[in-house]
């Protein structure tokens, strides 16, 4: 069982053992982005890699760019911290969520093109549709969870009370939402049925894996993988070791494969689990506050990002770096961080 296997090819032979040395996995900080003046609540990857949003309490959100390492755009419309986000398929367009308004802002000009009032108390999640059309908005404090499209229009709402995370599926036909604490709704939309998977303990976050069929949850004690179709009793696996007490922690799918596991924790530190054994693999220190947010590049296996309560982002790759979509670059807004 080789627990850090991240290639980038599949030349391996099946009738013998392989170890792949720990080289091949993110674990070593790269740059740090320090352009916020608070906390780093939220961050998320372009779909191509090159560009990396983060969300602060500050009240800001920036559009970073991975070649250079600067702020493209530091967002400044918000009034209060902006605690969600999320880019649209085609990347052209970046959601945010900050106090009870979603806003529509344009990647390129940095402009604020809609901003839409529908929740009465502040959004904890936004999320796209595949088509680029229509996104789906949550609130932990009312009762309801919006699907919308692009221009503000309503399409459906369902009562559904403290929404605490949501996201769609890939064919756009199911949406995934953590409610009421420990619930797991599943709104199938063709069959406008709702389905439901019971967690054991409160639910903090949620991420769904690239194909769609299974649900990343973080909860106070563990992680845990459900498969969303077969909605067994029980998890998939199940992930110990993070500390979440009073703070929103979120996690990933990442890797090759999405072979990993990526959680953030109360305790200052990044953890990593092979996905499939469960095994805890990586505790990596250097932030020194709270980590709120991870985020795997979904272009580049070698690298992460993580964002913390110390005002700051880390870039983490590996020693066997081996990808030019994002390089790295000494001459930055951000500081060089010894690898």
């Amino acid at each position: 069982m080789c627990v850090y296997h991240n290639a980038d090819d599949d030349n391996i032979d099946l009738f013998q053992d392989h170890v792949c040395d720990s080289n091949v996995i993110p674990r070593h900080t790269t740059q740090i982005l320090d352009k916020h003046t608070d906390e780093v609540w939220v961050i998320q990857y372009s779909h191509d890699g090159r560009r990396l949003a983060s969300g602060s309490r500050d009240t800001t959100a920036i559009i970073w760019d991975l070649n250079t390492m600067k702020p493209i755009h530091i967002l400044k419309d918000h009034t209060k911290g902006v605690s969600c986000l999320s880019w649209s398929p085609n990347d052209g367009i970046l959601l945010t969520g900050s106090d009870r308004l979603v806003r529509l802002f344009d990647t390129i000009t940095g402009q604020c093109i809609k901003t839409f009032d529908y929740h009465k108390e502040a959004v904890t999640t936004c999320s796209w549709f595949p088509d680029g059309q229509h996104l789906v908005t949550g609130s932990k404090e009312e009762k309801y969870l919006f699907w919308l499209d692009i221009r503000g229009k309503e399409i459906k709402r369902w009562v559904c009370p403290n929404v605490i995370d949501a996201t769609v599926t890939p064919d756009g036909n199911k949406i995934v939402c953590g409610s009421e604490v420990t619930k797991i709704l599943i709104y199938d939309l063709r069959k406008d049925t709702v389905s439901e998977i019971k967690e054991s303990d409160q639910i903090v976050s949620l991420n769904l894996s690239a194909d769609g069929k299974t649900i990343l949850v973080c909860t106070n004690l563990e992680l845990h993988t459900w498969d969303i179709e077969k909605k067994l009793p029980q998890p998939l696996q199940r992930y110990k070791g993070h500390k979440r007490e009073r703070f929103v922690i979120q996690c990933c799918f990442g890797g090759k494969n999405q072979s990993f596991i990526l959680s953030g924790s109360e305790d200052n530190m990044v953890y990593m689990w092979h996905r499939q054994h469960e095994n805890l693999i990586q505790v990596l220190g250097g932030h020194s506050a709270a980590v709120n947010s991870v985020c795997w590049n979904p272009q580049n296996i070698f690298q992460f990002a993580s964002a913390s309560d110390d005002h700051t982002i880390r870039l983490w790759s590996a020693n066997k770096y081996s990808s030019s979509d994002c390089s790295v670059n000494s001459e930055t807004n951000g500081k060089n961080a010894e690898a």
